[in-house]
């Protein structure tokens, strides 16, 4: 039982209920903090007399899913948003005719793949941290991957026949009645709406639909954003309810600068956002970079064994080649493409962009492609060593990340181990096995070292260490 206020080990002071200093005893808080019976005064570690400092905060839980379900849905709403009910159906009207060359369909086909699964947006990444080690991963990708195309070719379905009634019912080219971009969902859905049987309510439930599209789309973009800032600060925002009034901030903020996009030239200015900023080129140029880290810079092969050791059998093995050549060098290629064939931005094929509006839209674009040439330059800069001592300690995986089959390693060979000593050549140790012979002295050890951490917690308890200031110039064999 560990020492109360105001008393010490009778083994240490010689009788029970003496204090060491005026009959206020002396304790060990956690973190090897003494404290006097007081509360305010006591000795240190070291012998030393002095104020105590406050204890450590808590921090609190990262926290995780309570059930699969959560996260499942929680993908499903991120991946399923409004882009699988305007961006992929007008795309595939714009490119259907065959009157674009093909490198430019890729692009197209390239930039909507990025944006309806926000991929390099980091959403997915929050949402699989909260996972346990061995989730199964490898099957959620596959699953999500079918339910977000799914949802997609439904979507075209259900829009085409809608612009197909339209362009019957009006006796026009369906080209005529297709607004691009986003007003395929915004002003052609609705109209063609209107003019159906029980309009009220068809028009009710598609905006309602929208709305929820919409909603937990931007849940999940929210608690991506405040996810890595909690991560990057833990002890900043994780106490009290300060995750929560991070929440709160980054929403107002999202919300304001949501209310620009309702003016009259809101539309406009949301053309600008999706054709520089939310897909296209930067997310292009991001995955890239992010290919090259994970199949070369960290290792292809043991970003695999990662994935074996997680779900406990190897994915298909055409994955680890896409890693290292196929997604590096398709995303690479369409951005370099993109940079060539590049056409300034209209609207609805007619309205064309001032100059500074072209310069706000590269502003957008370039705000997140220039961090990684501006976070590698500064953390080559500030990395202690020669260039290329900087550059291989850049390049080199941390050690805090699992190491493959580390721990399946070390229970084998603790299970082999042996004393050479005391084993024959047969293995045999005394008469015993060795597995047998070895967990009596594993036992004993442990019985010494708890021993030895009694006797060590107790010097401290009493404030004197060993040999008057070995607690400054020792270190503990444990």
């Amino acid at each position: 039982m560990a020492p109360q206020k105001g008393t010490q080990p009778a083994a240490l002071n010689g009788k029970s209920g003496d204090g060491a200093a005026g009959g206020s005893g002396v304790v060990v808080a956690p973190g090897g903090v003494a404290q006097g019976g007081d509360g305010e005064l006591g000795m240190d570690p070291c012998g030393e007399a002095g104020a105590l400092e406050p204890p450590a905060r808590k921090l609190k839980e990262r926290g995780h899913w309570n059930n699969k379900v959560e996260f499942v849905l929680s993908v499903a709403g991120e991946i399923i948003g409004l882009g699988n009910v305007w961006r992929f159906p007008y795309l595939c009207y714009k490119n259907g005719g065959g009157e674009r060359s093909p490198p430019q369909v890729w692009v197209d086909a390239g930039t909507q793949i990025f944006f309806s699964y926000a991929i390099c947006l980091g959403c997915l990444t929050a949402l699989g941290s909260y996972n346990n080690y061995n989730n199964n991963c490898y099957r959620d990708c596959v699953m999500l991957c079918c339910l977000n195309s799914g949802t997609s070719f439904i979507a075209g379905f259900a829009i085409f026949s809608v612009l197909g009634f339209m362009a019957l019912e009006q006796g026009v080219n369906i080209a005529e009645v297709a607004e691009s971009g986003p007003g395929l969902a915004f002003i052609a859905y609705p109209r063609a709406v209107s003019m159906m049987p029980l309009a009220p309510l068809w028009a009710s439930l598609f905006f309602l639909m929208l709305i929820f599209l919409g909603l937990d789309s931007q849940f999940v973009c929210v608690e991506s954003l405040v996810t890595a800032m909690v991560d990057m600060y833990p002890k900043t925002f994780r106490f009290g309810r300060r995750r929560e009034l991070l929440i709160l901030c980054v929403s107002i903020i999202s919300f304001f600068l949501g209310l620009i996009m309702l003016t009259e030239g809101g539309m406009y200015i949301f053309q600008l956002f999706d054709y520089y900023a939310a897909s296209g080129m930067c997310l292009l140029f991001v995955a890239v970079f992010e290919s090259i880290c994970i199949g070369w810079i960290y290792g292809g092969d043991r970003f695999y064994d990662n994935i074996e050791d997680m779900i406990g059998y190897r994915p298909f093995p055409l994955i680890k080649w896409c890693w290292m050549y196929v997604t590096p060098g398709i995303c690479a290629s369409i951005f370099l493409f993109s940079l060539i064939k590049y056409q300034p931005l209209t609207y609805n094929k007619t309205y064309t962009y001032p100059d500074w509006g072209y310069g706000i839209g590269w502003m957008l674009a370039l705000s997140s492609m220039i961090c990684i040439p501006i976070g590698g330059g500064y953390k080559l800069l500030t990395t202690t060593g020669t260039f290329r001592e900087r550059l291989q300690k850049l390049v080199t995986p941390s050690p805090d990340l699992p190491v493959p089959g580390a721990s399946r390693a070390g229970a084998v060979q603790v299970q082999l181990s042996r004393s050479a000593s005391d084993c024959d050549a047969n293995g045999r140790c005394n008469g015993e096995d060795g597995a047998a012979a070895a967990a009596p002295a594993a036992n004993a050890a442990a019985n010494a070292a708890g021993a030895a951490g009694a006797a060590v917690a107790a010097a401290v308890a009493v404030g004197g260490g060993v040999g008057g200031g070995a607690c400054a110039d020792t270190e503990s064999p444990l």
